[in-house]
């Protein structure tokens, strides 16, 4: 059993605190290589956190770049199918014989349209039919009449009314 402080003698005293204060010191000094490993740790962890942040930021922008180029690739499929339709369409229209094929394939109803397997388009014939027969259309080589105004040589002047309003006066 330890002796009591005031059972001690002065060179007691002085080894018992010399010791307390190294083991003190010891302590403090274990301390501080503990929070300094501690501190390292935590540097490390958070750069770990930041590094793995960092991967997910990086492994989000490629998902959205993957995402873009999707969509993009998307938008191009709609607007090479849609040409694909329309160069089709226009052949027929054009064997058809209409004037004015962009007219023709403008009133065509194309709601039914798709593209086979083997890349043929289907599903216009019978409103081409339809317009065809309707001759709603100039067909190629055929007369056309705008259908407006006065028709011709009906309410022009000829001989010398004419000539009278060929020039009119000018005042200055």
């Amino acid at each position: 059993m330890e002796k009591k402080w005031d059972e001690m003698s002065q060179d007691e005293l002085v080894k018992a605190v010399t010791e307390m204060a190294e083991t003190l010191e010891g302590a403090q000094k274990r301390l501080k290589e503990v929070n300094a490993e501690s501190a390292s740790r935590r540097k490390e962890l958070e750069a770990k956190e930041a590094a793995e942040a960092d991967n997910l930021s990086e492994l989000e922008k490629l998902q959205k770049q993957v995402a873009d180029m999707a969509a993009r690739d998307e938008q191009r499929e709609r607007e090479n199918r849609a040409l694909r339709i329309k160069t089709s369409v226009m052949a027929k229209v054009s064997e058809a014989g209409f004037a004015h094929p962009e007219d023709a394939f403008a009133l065509l109803d194309l709601s039914e349209v798709e593209i086979a397997d083997d890349g043929q388009v289907k599903g216009f014939e019978k409103s081409l039919d339809a317009l065809v027969e309707s001759g709603r259309l100039p067909m190629a080589g055929q007369k056309e009449s705008a259908g407006l105004g006065t028709p011709r040589g009906k309410g022009k002047p000829t001989g010398d009314d004419h000539k009278e309003q060929v020039a009119p006066s000018i005042r200055i």
